[in-house]
């Protein structure tokens, strides 16, 4: 979805937004492999070289060539690898602030309609909300979708700014006494 060859990539995932401009904050990609070829994702396939890190993916046997059809580790096979390594890229990564703002969800229940035009406190809501599910191969353990919520899309990070935040408070305490 990220990498459009008609557009400039300013980020793949974790974008920040001020009043002028939309930024990327991790100057990376991590794009999922599963049964990639050269022909379905170019940019991608391209994109993966020296210095990609690959997640749960096997080689042929013998050989040093990426076996992007095997499955038996997970489905959810990845590729990390630096912006730079995609050629229609933002430099710097930023854009222009958005006229439309799409809010994507694995909506595996169809709850919501395909498609629509939502008011300012429509989109804070469902914002808000995240709702999604969690689908196989994405997943550990999960062979039928289920329906969960995502504060702001960001759930699985918010534990890690707590510790931060827990620590800092302990230092700050430290300092008191």
């Amino acid at each position: 979805m990220s990498v459009d060859p008609r557009r400039k990539l300013i980020g793949d995932d974790e974008h920040g937004w001020s009043k002028e401009e939309v930024f990327n904050f991790e100057g990376g990609c991590y794009a999922k492999c599963v049964n990639l070829t050269k022909e379905s994702e170019p940019q991608i396939y391209n994109a993966i070289k020296y210095g990609t890190l690959l997640e749960n993916t096997t080689f042929f046997d013998g050989s040093k060539n990426v076996n992007y059809s095997d499955i038996s580790k997970t489905e959810n096979t990845r590729a990390a690898y630096p912006i730079d390594f995609i050629e229609n890229i933002a430099r710097p990564s930023i854009g222009g602030t958005p006229k439309n703002i799409f809010f994507l969800t694995a909506d595996a229940f169809g709850v919501l309609p395909p498609i629509s035009k939502l008011s300012i406190d429509q989109a804070m809501y469902h914002f808000i909300s995240g709702y999604t599910a969690k689908v196989a191969g994405t997943e550990t353990g999960i062979i039928e979708p289920e329906a969960t919520f995502s504060a702001c899309f960001g759930k699985p990070f918010y534990h890690y700014i707590q510790c931060i935040m827990l620590r800092c408070s302990a230092k700050n305490y430290e300092m008191i006494e």
